[in-house]
């Protein structure tokens, strides 16, 4: 099941200028990210800070391909890694979860041939 979206929302106090710091609330869903922040400066008067963004291109995919340059190194450790980001990106990422499976094997492999 995938998420719609998150909101989230914090306030505190900073020591660096000793006042108020900014009172944030944001959106994300996807790739989309919606920011909101309100910050009190004194005698500067009160700020507002607007923020949208959105991420460009696929992370599952690229974390994909980093860990298929491990593989192809043969830096197994690695690739699991890297395989396990994109799956965490994209839980049915197919390539990564059979890469994943490949290069745990081999790594398991190479630690039973290593000499201890």
């Amino acid at each position: 099941m995938r998420r719609a979206g998150r909101l989230f929302f914090g306030w505190g106090m900073t020591t660096v200028w000793k006042a108020p710091s900014p009172t944030v609330l944001g959106f994300r869903a996807g790739d989309l990210s919606l920011d909101y922040a309100f910050a009190p400066l004194g005698d500067l008067g009160n700020t507002h800070h607007v923020g949208i963004a959105w991420r460009f291109g696929n992370p599952a995919e690229a974390y994909y391909e980093k860990g298929m340059d491990y593989f192809r190194q043969e830096d197994f450790a690695r690739a699991v890694v890297s395989f396990n980001r994109a799956l965490a990106a994209d839980p049915h990422h197919a390539k990564a979860l059979l890469k994943l499976r490949e290069a745990n094997q081999k790594l398991q492999k190479t630690w039973n041939d290593s000499p201890r």
